[in-house]
This record gives structure tokens, C-alpha cells and sequence, in this order.
């Protein structure tokens, strides 16, 4: 497989807990592609990414989580598992790649083998209903969703050999790298502050802008492929400078869908309608739940006529 593969381990032994707080210990190693790094350079800032500053060799990272929303140490490991790999991976985390400007890997680059079935479970979303899972499950899922968010595009795997995390783990060689980070500091570095509150991005927001009509023309008649679809979606969101009126039309389909309290935002440069669902009544939190493009004339038509879009819709 032409992908870096990032491997991570941990298991319930690995996992402590400190008054309300659990400590998840999660040991990673990445076998990069070297010929694979060109693709990371971003031209236009003159940047090129550094082999040296790759972070090869075996680290530990460990996820501070409360306890409040989990009751295990089963839960706590695959949390913190899929916490560890976003903070492993981002810029503004472990640094892996070592970049030096405000860029990220290329998701489908990226294969990740992970070590707990419940990690693969809530990365993949492959026929995940959330809400038929246990009430444990179903808080704990929410934790780890804007990393989910994060890492869409990976292709995502798990591993039965962990032999070389073993003689990390038991003590026998010392790590090559030690970091920590808590749940919430890296849950709040995901989300986009707004002046009127904190927008939440998850799988779905990904998945709910990627089938946009004109992000299937790019892919499926000029083969453009979306690399870093999380980042792409969070500049959307921030950049969104207007809160369209209870009157337009976008607000008004949006609580048609979502209830009465949802808004839509608007994207003016990038000509994207954001819809928001809250999170709940009293709090200053929204889901990213869908868009809306604005087209010109000429690709409207055109969309219209290759079947993205029907006659009468946006």
C-alpha cells in the first residue's frame, strides 16, 4: 500500500485513572513514505517538508480524559486511542510530519492501524447507528467525534501484531518521544469559535459537504480528489461571516430540517451556506449539519445538464 502507516497500541492496562480523570497511555510508531513527501510541499508559501524533522522511532502519548462521560477502562482505552491519533498527526499536536506552517498529511495518504475494535468502529462509521449502541458507548462515541471528523479520508485498519510496541510498554527500551494532551484541550482545538458560539464538526459534516453537487462534479468528471477535507471545512465555517435573516431562504429550510433554533451561515469568498443544529437549547454549541452552494449561471446549467443538479434546486 502507497500510504504512511501510522500504527498505535494501547489496552485496558494501559489505562489509569486519577480522581476523575483517566490517563490513557498510547504507544505509536509511523512507517513513512518518503517518496510520498513531495506531495506535503505547499508551493505557493515556499515551504517544503523536511525528512529530518520526520518524528521516526516509537512514542508515548498519553490522553487525559474525565470521567464524567465514561465509566471504563475498555472505554477510556479506544477514546483515548482515537484522540491519540488526530494528536499525533496534527500540526498543532505531536507534529509527526514536523511542519513548519499551517498544512496537514493528505488523508488518503494515511493508512491507520489502530489496535481496538471500538477505534475502528467509530473511524470507519461504517453502518454505525449511534443510537442503538449502549448508553455508555453512545456518550463516550461523542468524545471522539470531531477527531473521527479530523482523520476522514484515512484508511483505517486494525493490527493483531503489536510485538513492536511490547519491549516499549514493559520498559525494556525507552521511548523516543513523550507528550500528553487532554481530551478537552484537543476537542476545543477542533471546533471553530464563531461570535456567537462554538460550531462542532463531525464524520457527518464531512460526508454532508462531500456530496455537495459541485464537490461530485470535481471528483467524478475532473477526478479532483479532496486531500484534506476536514481542514477544507473548517475554513469554510470560520470564514462564514453573516448570519442569513430569519426570512432567507436557506434559514428557513434549515429549521424546516433541523428544528427552530437552527441558523445558517453564510461563506461570502467561498459562496457556502453552513447549516447549524445545537447542540442542545441552553448552550452556545451547533453541529456543522449541512451546506448549500451558491453557483454562476454557466455552472449551474452545467451541473443541471450532467444530472448533479435538478432544475429549481441550489
Amino acid at each position: 500500500m502507497n500510504t504512511h502507516l501510522l500504527r498505535t497500541y494501547t489496552d485496558e492496562s494501559l489505562v489509569e485513572k486519577y480522581k476523575n480523570k483517566y490517563h490513557v497511555t498510547v504507544a505509536w510508531t509511523i512507517d513513512f513514505k518518503d517518496e510520498l513527501l513531495p506531495s506535503l510541499d505547499v508551493l505557493h508559501k515556499n515551504y517544503a517538508v523536511d525528512p529530518n524533522k520526520l518524528k521516526r522511532g516509537v512514542g508515548s502519548l498519553i490522553v487525559e480524559i474525565s470521567s464524567d462521560a465514561i465509566q471504563s477502562e475498555k472505554i477510556a482505552a479506544f477514546v483515548g486511542e482515537v484522540l491519540a491519533v488526530t494528536q499525533i498527526l496534527d500540526e498543532n499536536g505531536v507534529n509527526a510530519f514536523g511542519f513548519e506552517i499551517e498544512t496537514s498529511v493528505i488523508r488518503h495518504q494515511m493508512a491507520v492501524e489502530v489496535s481496538q475494535d471500538l477505534s475502528l468502529k467509530l473511524l470507519t462509521g461504517i453502518d454505525l447507528d449511534i443510537d442503538s449502541l449502549p448508553s455508555e458507548e453512545h456518550t463516550s462515541f461523542g468524545l471522539a467525534l470531531s477527531s473521527a471528523a479530523y482523520l476522514f479520508g484515512c484508511n483505517f485498519t486494525t493490527g493483531t501484531d503489536h510485538s513492536w510496541a511490547q519491549p516499549y510498554i514493559n520498559e525494556s527500551n525507552k521511548f523516543d518521544y513523550n507528550n500528553a494532551i487532554s481530551a478537552f484541550s484537543l476537542e476545543k482545538r477542533l471546533r471553530v469559535q464563531l461570535g456567537f458560539g462554538e460550531i462542532l464538526i463531525t464524520p457527518k459534516t464531512i460526508r454532508e459537504y462531500l456530496a455537495l453537487p459541485f464537490c461530485r462534479f470535481q471528483r467524478e468528471e475532473r477526478g479532483y480528489v479532496e486531500g484534506r477535507p476536514f481542514d477544507k471545512v473548517m475554513k469554510i465555517i470560520a470564514k462564514s461571516d453573516a448570519i442569513l435573516g430569519d426570512n432567507h431562504d436557506h434559514t428557513i429550510s434549515a429549521r424546516r430540517s433541523l428544528g427552530e433554533n437552527a441558523l445558517a451561515i453564510f461563506n461570502q469568498s467561498a459562496h457556502v451556506t453552513t447549516r447549524l443544529s445545537p447542540a442542545s437549547v441552553s448552550s452556545k454549541k451547533y453541529y456543522a449539519a449541512g451546506f448549500r452552494m451558491m453557483h454562476s449561471e454557466k455552472m449551474r446549467k452545467q451541473l443541471i445538464d450532467l444530472g448533479y443538479l435538478k432544475a429549481g434546486e441550489q
